[in-house]
């Protein structure tokens, strides 16, 4: 049997048919794989089927061949290879192994290419670490489609009301930057991976111009009063992700959904600068959030940074009645809740 055809019979495999199911188990269980990948491949179809039970039995013939896979993670392991057994290890109910599994699916702190911290470093950042944020939100958006109409519109509005500069940035705004035609930019440009190449943007904005950037699918709760009221809105700022990822760093790990400095922080200077070579230094089709997302961006702290709280981001399944949003926000708005900013994908 060939490997196609195993995971056709997996993709019609119903576990309400029993004895069919058991037909497939057996197929699953007597099937001999050559390649690694292929293998991963097949208990990623699993798990993405329910068929946990079937995707526990492949994970066992994984041991002893050989992977193709360049890109190799904080455990040694495949990049794709180790997201699939994380992914199985959640949707099996083993915490023990997930936490494991998330912790260290990130890349060896070797491979992502930042300078020496030096004392100058030190020094310049401590210099911007009691200057403010410039009062200035930021937004970016590329691509072939529409911008949304939804979060722009509630910027604005959010701005207006408290002193702040609202800036959308589109394709024309964004050739007048310098990472307009880097490597890093290119990369996930020509891929059609446009977070990817908003991460590279938004690293030069914030570096340029200063001021805070949110993405595209955060929308502001308005609490009657503004950030630089309510966050420590002086040097750099912000958020921590859900989870922790093994970058020798301690427990912090950053995302860059929410993200501010004043213009010139040294931290974002080492972030931005690390993009290119970091991307070029990955074989293959790396994950953007490795080489110019998170991972990159916690790798650059040099100085101390404002952390934003978690209680004050709050997210939702996607939607796209942006009016239904608005009605969630305006809940959030009418209570005494802490939330200061809602996350929905609404395109």
């Amino acid at each position: 049997m060939q490997v196609k055809r195993l995971l056709r019979l997996i993709s019609a495999a119903d576990q309400a048919d029993k004895r069919a199911y058991a037909e497939t188990k057996k197929a699953v269980g007597d099937f001999i794989f050559k390649e690694r990948n292929d293998v991963v491949t097949a208990i990623d179809r699993c798990t993405k089927l329910g068929h946990i039970d079937l995707a526990n039995l492949l994970s066992r013939k994984i041991d002893g061949l050989r992977s193709s896979d360049s890109i190799l993670t904080a455990a040694g392991i495949g990049l794709r290879e180790h997201a699939v057994r994380w992914k199985l290890a959640l949707a099996s109910g083993d915490t023990f192994a997930a936490v494991g599994l998330a912790a260290t699916l990130s890349p060896a702190p070797r491979s992502l290419r930042q300078r020496e911290i030096t004392r100058a470093d030190i020094l310049e950042a401590g210099k911007h670490a009691t200057a403010a944020i410039p009062r200035i939100i930021h937004q970016v958006w590329i691509g072939p489609k529409p911008c949304p109409v939804g979060s722009p519109e509630r910027w604005r509005a959010w701005c207006a009301k408290y002193g702040y500069e609202y800036r959308l940035w589109t394709q024309p705004d964004v050739e007048t930057l310098a990472c307009y035609g880097s490597h890093a930019y290119d990369f996930f440009l020509k891929q059609g991976r446009y977070a990817g190449t908003v991460d590279v943007i938004r690293a030069d904005i914030l570096h340029d111009v200063g001021g805070l950037y949110v993405d595209m699918d955060m929308f502001p709760v308005d609490v009657g009063a503004a950030y630089h009221d309510l966050l420590g809105m002086t040097g750099m700022i912000c958020i921590p992700a859900k989870g922790y990822r093994r970058l020798n760093m301690g427990a912090l790990f950053l995302t860059n959904s929410i993200l501010g400095s004043t213009p010139g922080h040294p931290i974002m200077k080492r972030y931005k600068d690390a993009m290119s070579p970091t991307v070029a230094s990955f074989d293959g089709n790396v994950a953007a959030w490795w080489s110019v997302g998170g991972c990159l961006l916690t790798s650059a702290l040099a100085s101390s940074v404002n952390v934003i709280a978690p209680i004050h981001l709050v997210g939702s399944a996607p939607r796209t009645d942006v009016e239904a949003i608005y009605a969630s926000i305006g809940k959030i708005e009418a209570s005494e809740s802490t939330v200061l900013f809602y996350s929905c994908k609404f395109w």
